[in-house]
């Protein structure tokens, strides 16, 4: 691997030993290389730091979060509460910036459920939560719509001191259990940013709420008109069932170039609507082309074709995936692993 690379040219060179920060924005810089290997795992990412230990760098608590943080970022969620375990044995004492870490992990990796379990043993542990640690609280909460467990939290970081920014009152707009009191929230951001409507859209979308989802969308659009501000309205129809009219914003009503995120959500449209192959084919072609090292296209195009009952280009995709060199999710290897039984 390429850090290990580095780590023998230390050696040979008798560099001097570099501090914990700067072993973190080591680590992760060597892990994004384009000309080497990535880490996959804990353990793989763990032997880099020991190899770091090894040669006399001094490593602590922000080397293990950077480690935390690239897992949580691949939604691997449990790793990451595994390096964080590794890094309490190993006799270094977690930090509010370490608990963050693995918080937002569990919220990337779609474990919400597991943050108030963490929370406990960040208070267990003595540590006080710093507004990282309650973003990443709101934002769980958000997914439950409980308005007053987010205004609770939001009494409680008032009464710690932590100061209100744009992001926390984002966060706390998405816990409303209605459009109206998401927007009392969002006017404390000043100057308006996308963040309001996105937010607004957000919450619109979790209620199913399409006329208010147009509203929002035709005050801000003038201001906002980005791909996201498309996406998070064709996100609304899609939770509401009307999938033609989700795609219709993202292919005709959006006049730029399809982002990736547009790409992706069109072929969720397209699973769930469970619509013919002729309708897809093209855009996962499309999306391929575009994005040929993005492993989820693999794995949509592979269930779309399952669903439509086609195993000649199942298999098909399934072979050219293999020997692509891409690097397969965890989901992709299972998906593959039951097309082999």
């Amino acid at each position: 691997p390429f850090t290990h690379r580095m780590f023998k040219a230390a050696q040979v060179l008798q560099c001097k030993p570099r501090s914990d920060k700067e072993c973190a924005k080591r680590i992760l810089a060597a892990w994004w290389r384009n000309d080497g290997r990535r880490a996959d795992s804990a353990a793989e990412m763990l032997q880099e730091v020991k190899a770091m230990k090894k040669i006399g760098w001094e490593v602590g608590t922000k080397t293990y979060s950077a480690v935390m943080h690239e897992l949580g970022r691949r939604k691997r969620p449990k790793q990451a509460e595994q390096v964080h375990w590794t890094m309490v044995e190993n006799g270094l004492k977690p930090t509010p910036y370490s608990f963050a870490t693995l918080l937002h992990a569990f919220v990337i990796g779609g474990r919400s459920d597991r943050v108030p379990y963490i929370w406990s043993k960040m208070e267990l542990a003595g540590v006080t939560p710093n507004k990282s640690c309650y973003l990443a609280l709101l934002k769980a909460t958000s997914l439950t719509s409980d308005q007053a467990a987010g205004t609770e939290i939001h009494q409680e970081m008032l009464d710690n001191g932590i100061e209100m920014t744009d992001d926390l009152y984002s966060a706390l707009a998405s816990c409303s259990s209605s459009v109206s009191t998401a927007e009392e929230i969002l006017a404390n951001i000043k100057p308006v940013t996308e963040a309001v409507p996105l937010t607004l859209l957000l919450v619109c979308a979790r209620l199913r709420d399409v006329q208010y989802g147009e509203r929002v969308f035709q005050r801000y659009v003038s201001s906002f008109g980005t791909a996201s501000l498309y996406l998070y309205l064709a996100r609304v129809y899609y939770n509401a069932g009307d999938y033609t009219t989700a795609l219709h914003i993202c292919f005709k009503r959006y006049e730029g170039a399809p982002s990736r995120g547009m790409y992706e959500f069109a072929l969720h449209c397209h699973l769930a609507a469970r619509t013919r192959p002729q309708k897809w084919d093209v855009l996962l072609d499309a999306a391929l082309y575009e994005y040929p090292k993005y492993a989820p296209f693999w794995e949509l195009g592979i269930k779309l074709y399952s669903q439509a009952g086609d195993t000649v280009s199942v298999h098909r995709l399934a072979d050219t995936f293999a020997s692509s060199g891409v690097r397969a999710t965890p989901s992709l290897l299972s998906l593959i692993g039951e097309l082999a039984v």
